[in-house]
């Protein structure tokens, strides 16, 4: 299932960046796992709802905005023409290659807070709102996937309501939408006064 390359030190390849269409900058240096390749046959979707098949992740970098991206090898494509691609893109069609690359990195917490001697303050977006549950006279709880992590018990997190308009309010949205909306769950209040 996966394959690990021989350790190599870090990646100089010239990559189209496809989120700009911009390339890195030549003998740019990307700090990659101590395995670098993560080999999975999974497809993923571009931005034109286009499939392709994702032959292994190469590499990761973080953005300014703390997220991720990842350096995707596509199926048919050299290593050299292999792109750098949103890592919510990636979990979204090849989660299972995603998660391998993390576990066989050494963890993505560990590769990218503690590692690191430069390291950048933790930093997680939300993937998905998966459940919640409605608070006595204070809203609802959630329980929240994070982008990098796969839904299981140990990486969902439960999350107010407050917080998660604040940080993830298009999430949040999408989640009520799928369930019909959030005032289905509220209790109807009833009269206070009966003639």
């Amino acid at each position: 299932m996966t394959d690990m390359a021989g350790a190599k030190g870090p990646l100089n390849i010239p990559a189209k960046d496809n989120a700009t269409g911009a390339s890195t900058n030549p003998g740019e240096q990307i700090s990659g796992p101590k395995n670098d390749v993560t080999e999975i046959t999974e497809t993923n979707q571009d931005y034109d709802g286009e499939e392709h098949e994702v032959v292994a992740l190469l590499d990761h970098r973080m953005v300014e905005d703390g997220s991720v991206d990842l350096l995707v090898h596509w199926a048919g494509e050299s290593a050299e023409q292999a792109t750098w691609e949103p890592e919510r893109e990636i979990q979204l069609g090849a989660a299972d290659l995603l998660y391998n690359y993390w576990q066989n990195a050494g963890g993505r917490t560990e590769v990218l807070f503690h590692t690191p001697r430069d390291a950048p303050p933790e930093v997680y977006h939300v993937f998905k709102v998966l459940h919640h549950e409605k608070q006595p006279l204070r809203g609802f709880k959630f329980q929240v996937q994070w982008v990098g992590y796969p839904a299981s018990p140990a990486d969902i997190t439960v999350e107010p309501e407050p917080k998660l308009k604040k940080i993830a309010p298009t999430a949040l949205t999408e989640y009520w939408n799928s369930l019909g909306g959030r005032n289905r769950f509220l209790k109807k209040k009833r009269n206070a006064k009966k003639l």
